[in-house]
């Protein structure tokens, strides 16, 4: 059975630049458990993030595969 981790980083190749309710909803967790494990990636430097504009407002976070997470 694969770890959360690893079904976070599977989303990510299947959907890049997704949001952390895309992946959410992708691994069947809540957001802010989501939040946590993308962090520990990042530290680890599997994942990156982007803003991204998308009119009026707070530019939202996308994750992305690095080419280490790859």
């Amino acid at each position: 059975m694969k770890s959360t981790r690893e079904k976070i980083l599977t989303s990510l190749v299947s959907q890049p630049r997704s949001t952390i309710n895309e992946l959410a909803e992708a691994v069947g967790i809540n957001a802010i458990s989501v939040r946590h494990h993308l962090n520990s990636l990042e530290a680890d430097g599997l994942v990156a993030t982007d803003e991204e504009r998308h009119g009026v407002g707070r530019p939202r976070l996308v994750y992305f595969l690095t080419e280490k997470g790859l």
